[in-house]
């Protein structure tokens, strides 16, 4: 049994060469062949003013981020040191960055299936709840309630949540009969 390193000694003809190289350009360029995430159309009402909402609050930190430079030209003055001056222009451009990154979060975070809360952003739709815990072997989830296991998951009109708990075989087209 040859050991890797003596197939790697041995002479190699074109032919693998190029056959070497194109796998490797193939295991290059696999995780750019990923399929697309699922994202929020723009065209959403909620996006616009989800996306201007995190431009405002980009917007707002400049003047704390500009703070932050001119203090390093107050040093650079009264100490006459130009560390302080870079220092100062060190903090501003922290500043800087810490705020369009949380602005590219804001942004992303718009982009999602829920834009945000609908008494935030017009159009938006706050996130579901997540289904109710019941009691395993006694009751199952109906909607967003627990039924018993005797009693039957109806779908109701008259509901709010669209769903009822109706006695076994008392479903009816618009509920429990």
């Amino acid at each position: 049994m040859a050991h890797w390193f003596d197939l790697l000694a041995q002479p190699h003809t074109r032919r693998t060469t190029l056959r070497a190289a194109g796998l490797g350009a193939a295991a290059l360029a696999l995780p750019n062949l990923r399929l697309p995430q699922a994202r929020a159309t723009t065209a959403e009402p909620c996006y616009q003013p989800c996306v201007a909402a995190a431009g405002k609050a980009w917007n707002d930190q400049e003047p704390n981020c500009a703070l932050l430079g001119t203090r390093g030209v107050t040093q650079l003055l009264i100490s006459g040191s130009v560390i302080n001056l870079w220092l100062g222009a060190l903090g501003r451009w922290d500043c800087d960055s810490r705020a369009e990154l949380k602005w590219h979060r804001a942004v992303e975070a718009c982009r999602g299936s829920e834009c945000g809360d609908r008494s935030k952003y017009p159009g938006g739709q706050a996130p579901k709840p997540p289904p109710p815990k019941c009691t395993v072997g006694e009751e199952v989830v109906c909607g967003d309630r627990c039924c018993s296991v005797i009693a039957e998951c109806c779908a109701c009109t008259s509901d709010p949540s669209g769903y009822c708990c109706c006695a076994a075989g008392k479903c009816g087209p618009n509920g429990c009969f």
